[in-house]
């Protein structure tokens, strides 16, 4: 009869034991499943986030580029705006990195002390605009103009598209503002373009990093989350057997105790 319940008190213990573990086992992969599809969410709306301000910039920049002189400064600064908030998502859903981080980044620059100090030189001009000496043809205003250097645009641009197709985002993003001033540089030059040729050569280097890089960790994680998938009914699986034989050696103790009593039974 010992026998019997200690074989009994041995499964319960046995099936307490590896039932904990597997739980436990099993809540980890719940948990690390969970955060993977709400960073694949995250992703995926960054990524349609980016199309539709892409689509916002190509309605800005048309308007732009059809608006009279002077109204083409203005459409041009938004078409700008739009162009760096579609590659900003990009970059995050690339990057993955949280839009949240971003916005921390660009609001403590926007409340720097050197945007502080150009903010009040021109607040300060605004109230007092320099008074102009003659009135000058808009001709004779751009004979006087500095000729824009190209070479060194197309230097700026070549290197904010090398740093943005790095992919070396480090775990503190101690180098992220570099990245988001890049995307600025991109999206201004972008924005400047005179035809859609130009705009097309400007924009694919990054377009085709950032887009290859955001399918390639999208790819990675949907595996992830399907090798989890597959972990945890493997567990699920081992949980059954567990439970079968706990519950088998339970009956067996249960039977012993059973047949010793008949035994006692019939010897009385």
């Amino acid at each position: 009869m010992i026998t019997g319940f200690v074989i009994s008190f041995a499964a319960i213990i046995f099936n307490a034991s590896i039932l904990t573990n597997i739980n436990g086992r099993i809540g980890a992969l719940d948990s690390e499943n969970l955060r993977l599809n709400d960073a694949l969410r995250e992703q995926l709306a960054n990524g349609n986030e980016a199309e539709a301000k892409y689509d916002d910039f190509l309605l800005a920049k048309s308007i732009a580029d059809n608006s009279a002189p002077a109204a083409q400064e203005g459409a041009q600064v938004a078409a700008s705006i739009l162009m760096n908030e579609a590659l900003t998502y990009l970059f995050a859903a690339a990057n993955d990195v949280p839009m949240l981080e971003i916005r921390r980044i660009e609001s403590e620059e926007a409340n720097s002390e050197e945007m502080q100090k150009l903010y009040e030189e021109a607040k300060e001009q605004s109230r007092n605009p320099p008074k102009a000496e003659s009135k000058k043809s808009s001709k004779d205003q751009e004979s006087e103009a500095p000729p824009p250097d190209a070479k060194s645009d197309e230097r700026k641009l070549e290197e904010a598209q090398n740093e943005i197709a790095r992919f070396d985002i480090e775990a503190d993003y101690a180098n992220l503002p570099q990245k988001i001033a890049a995307l600025e540089t991109i999206s201004d030059a972008v924005a400047a373009s005179k035809n859609q040729t130009e705009m097309a050569l400007k924009l694919f280097p990054v377009n085709k990093a950032l887009n290859s890089k955001w399918l390639e960790t999208v790819k990675v994680r949907q595996l992830r989350i399907g090798e989890l998938s597959g972990r945890k009914s493997e567990m699920l699986r081992y949980q059954s057997y567990s439970t079968f034989i706990a519950l088998s050696l339970q009956m067996l103790g249960l039977m012993i105790v059973v047949v010793k009593d008949v035994r006692k039974s019939r010897e009385d």
